[in-house]
């Protein structure tokens, strides 16, 4: 039976330790590199915020800016394997001391100045620990500890180095590091095999409705094997095809809800937050929801009415057996049809559509700039047969079915992960009580 100790931190496992942050690093925090614009374009990558907050774990291979550093400076704000980087301020109390981690590097890497990094001593603490450390409820108590609010919410590295963490062993560390890594990468590799069958998906829509590349009655490639094209109010497009608009294929669904009513209810829960992070939606109790959502149904179509010249557009193939709710930055569309549904969602994410789309904003900026939903549905199309239309959705349905299925997985195994991080963190569960 595990015994325990009261430390400052409250109870702790007897064989923990309360060490200050100071200790587990090879050299003191530091913050990164600042260059006038001149030297911005070229050079080698830099992380910014964006990085930071768009990638828990950060490997070199990621797109991102160029900076041009001397070697001198290059040396002293470079990024290695293992680092963890941490966002020194924020506008929003939640961002400021985000942690993330450098998982992978194969190029030169440097950060800018609105970062914090610190270089775990890999023989007193292992990173892949301390960043879920970081990232766990206990972890952004104690970064909630020195925070400092002016016109934004910051920290310090000189406060950050002086946090008092409570630390296993390091073959504690690994043992729950590893654990919480199968996790990750198994979300990871779910994510990645997202992207790879909605791009599949896509390509086969710009070829067929774009590229008016479909196949042809013998199977041949419609243009390029001289189908026939015509004359048409949007341009020349293949004999058949007519021209309508979005609302010919789509309705709204105007229903709301106040989770708020329903206190001890589940819903989950799609929001823009939610999006921009490329998170899984949300399982939130009712009570945890202030203000009024739209009901999300099978085969929903969200596209967001805020900023609409960034495309944040979400298919829901099949709905939680929890009560579905979206954010009501989001408006709900659903096919008139359910074999519209891959053909319509692909259409929304159209260069052309999305265009239409940010030239009817309204608004005073781009951050706040807002589309009617009535006029998304005004936007005129073309609209291919409907014969067609059935062949695409036999094909790309298989993709977003699969897609939906791995969404599945990886909402059950953040769930999993994220009942198990607090608990492996302050010790009440140890590696070897977990089953998997």
């Amino acid at each position: 039976m595990r015994e325990w100790q009261n430390t400052e931190l409250g109870l702790i496992p007897s064989d923990w330790k309360i060490v200050s942050f100071r200790e587990l690093l090879c050299e003191k925090v530091r913050n990164g590199v600042y260059k006038p614009a001149e030297y911005h374009g070229k050079g080698c990558k830099i992380v910014n915020m964006g990085e930071l907050f768009a990638f828990p774990r950060l490997k070199s291979s990621e797109q991102m800016q160029l900076i041009e550093l001397t070697e001198d400076e290059l040396k002293k704000f470079s990024l290695q394997k293992g680092d963890l980087i941490f966002a020194r301020r924020s506008l929003i109390m939640e961002g400021a001391g985000k942690c993330s981690l450098i998982y992978d590097v194969k190029e030169p890497l440097t950060f800018e100045s609105s970062i914090i990094r610190a270089r775990p001593n890999r023989e007193k603490a292992d990173p892949i620990f301390l960043f879920h450390f970081f990232n766990s409820r206990i972890g952004r108590y104690l970064l909630g500890t020195i925070m400092r609010v002016t016109a934004v919410a910051g920290i310090t590295g000189t406060d950050l180095m002086e946090l008092n963490l409570p630390l296993p062993s390091l073959p504690q560390q690994k043992s729950i590091a590893h654990l919480l890594d199968t996790f990750d990468r198994k979300i990871s590799l779910l994510h990645r095999q997202n992207r790879t069958l909605e791009a599949m998906a896509r390509t086969l829509f710009k070829r067929w409705f774009i590229d008016f590349e479909f196949p042809d009655a013998q199977g041949r490639p419609y243009r390029s094997s001289g189908g026939k094209m015509v004359e048409g109010e949007m341009g020349e497009m293949p004999e058949g095809w007519g021209v309508g608009k979005i609302l010919n294929l789509a309705r709204i669904k105007k229903m709301s809800i106040s989770p708020t009513q329903y206190p001890k209810k589940e819903f989950c829960h799609y929001s823009i937050p939610a999006y921009d992070e490329g998170q899984t939606p949300k399982r939130e109790l009712g009570a945890q929801i202030l203000s009024s959502k739209f009901i999300v149904e099978k085969h929903s179509i969200l596209v967001s009415k805020l900023n609409p010249s960034i495309s944040r557009i979400w298919d829901i193939h099949e709905v939680d057996e929890t009560f579905s709710i979206c954010s009501t930055e989001f408006q709900v569309f659903i096919p008139r049809k359910e074999l519209l549904f891959p053909f319509l969602f692909f259409l929304f994410k159209a260069r052309y559509v999305a265009k239409e789309m940010a030239q009817r904003a309204t608004g005073t900026s781009g951050s706040h700039q807002r589309i009617r939903p009535d006029d998304i549905l005004d936007i005129d199309i073309m609209i291919p047969a409907e014969d067609l239309i059935l062949k695409y959705s036999e094909a790309a349905g298989d993709l977003l079915k699969k897609k939906c299925s791995n969404l599945n997985k990886i909402q059950t195994l953040t769930a999993l992960r994220d009942t198990l991080l607090p608990k492996l963190m302050n010790g009440e569960l140890r590696v070897r009580d977990v089953e998997i």
